[in-house]
């Protein structure tokens, strides 16, 4: 993950030192087990270079913020995407994106989702909105992958308000992504859910 994911995950957390979030699906890396130092739970609105900080959030009543995420929206359960809403979307932003992504997993983390050309608008529980698009998880296929730890992970849901929407295609990498985003980012939120596997 490159700088923009960063900037957030630096803001919101010094410690979260363990490693491997995979499964034992042969898609994903094999992981060793160590103790999770867990974030402290945070949804907060964070400066973007050349953009504005303010109230904007992306929040959740699927779980409390820094709670465990439900199974349901985990490889135990449906694999669904979250129900997730976003307040105080700041004036000038056209679209929004989205970024979930397990810092600690393997060698620079697991991307669960990465969608953009969001509209201002909530996302329904199992949903890609009407004109979204998705790019590359960390499996390498396009679109939501749940949670699917060796042990107890933490996860979080990093939104962006952009000035415009952008011209990437389906399938784009978390890189291609995260540029456009340092371009056109007016805010960013987070909001974090842990999992761990029964």
């Amino acid at each position: 993950m490159r700088n923009v994911t960063r900037l957030l995950l630096i803001s919101s957390v010094s410690a979260l030192l363990s490693v491997g979030c995979f499964s034992d699906d042969d898609d994903q890396p094999e992981a060793t087990e160590e103790p999770t130092v867990t974030a402290e739970p945070t949804s907060t609105a964070t400066f973007v270079p050349g953009g504005e900080s303010g109230a904007f959030l992306v929040r959740t009543d699927a779980w409390d913020v820094g709670g465990a995420i439900p199974v349901q929206y985990t490889c135990d359960g449906d694999n669904l995407i979250p129900p997730l809403s976003f307040v105080d979307i700041p004036d000038g932003a056209e679209t929004l994106a989205l970024i979930v992504n397990d810092p600690s997993a393997g060698d620079g983390g697991f991307v669960h989702w990465a969608v953009w050309n969001l509209p201002l608008d909530d996302i329904e529980e199992g949903q890609v909105p009407a004109g979204a698009v998705e790019g590359q998880n960390g499996s390498g296929e396009n679109g939501y992958t749940g949670p699917c730890p060796p042990a107890q992970h933490t996860y979080f849901f990093y939104a962006y308000a952009l000035d415009r929407a952008l011209d990437l295609p389906a399938g784009s990498t978390i890189d291609d992504l995260e540029d456009e985003i340092e371009d056109h980012a007016l805010a960013q939120s987070e909001y974090i859910g842990t999992y761990e596997r029964p």
